[in-house]
């Protein structure tokens, strides 16, 4: 039978409480930290591009999470009439319609002119999506544009650490995410 001396057991059960309490300390930071994408007042008027990150569609329907990005950007969209909406994604195991595709028709059918929406159907991650964003913004001109990424909350800290990455400036709105999909 193995007695650990007193002094050590001390120490060890001190150190798993300090453990214990600095996971929640941080968890509960890292919470608040993702919830303010939530809240974010972001500049909205003249030149803007909504920047939409694709996610998963089931045939010509975005899926709940997509669904919920999207919405986010119809409110953008509907408050900036000089707003455009650039979508990116392409398609995924079993699906399809790009993302980009589906995306665009759910804004359309929620009242966005086509016009006002441009597709990159390329891009399979994060980083595709940024450089998608990237090639049309070149390639429409869009360099006057301010850039307001919309995703899922829990996404945008890798999509704040990838657009300094590749230079691209944004601001960032989290779109609520009721159920991770």
């Amino acid at each position: 039978e193995l007695h650990l001396p007193k002094k050590l057991f001390s120490a060890a059960r001190g150190l798993y409480c300090f453990g214990v309490i600095f996971f929640a300390v941080t968890f509960c930071g890292f919470l608040g930290f993702l919830s303010s994408y939530e809240h974010t007042d972001v500049p909205n008027d003249g030149k803007t591009a909504v920047l939409v990150y694709g996610c998963r569609v089931r045939g010509t329907e975005p899926k709940e999470m997509l669904a919920e990005r999207l919405d986010a950007a119809l409110a953008l969209l509907n408050e900036n009439p000089e707003s455009i909406a650039l979508v990116s994604g392409a398609t995924d195991e079993g699906e399809i319609y790009t993302e980009a595709q589906v995306m665009a028709w759910y804004l359309e059918k929620h009242g966005i002119a086509s016009e006002r929406i441009l597709l990159d159907e390329e891009a399979n991650s994060t980083k595709g999506n940024i450089r998608g964003f990237l090639r049309l913004i070149d390639a429409h001109e869009l360099s006057d544009y301010d850039c307001i990424s919309v995703s899922s909350t829990f996404h945008m800290p890798r999509i704040a650490f990838l657009c300094g990455k590749y230079g691209l400036e944004s601001t960032y709105v989290g779109a609520k995410t009721e159920r991770i999909q």
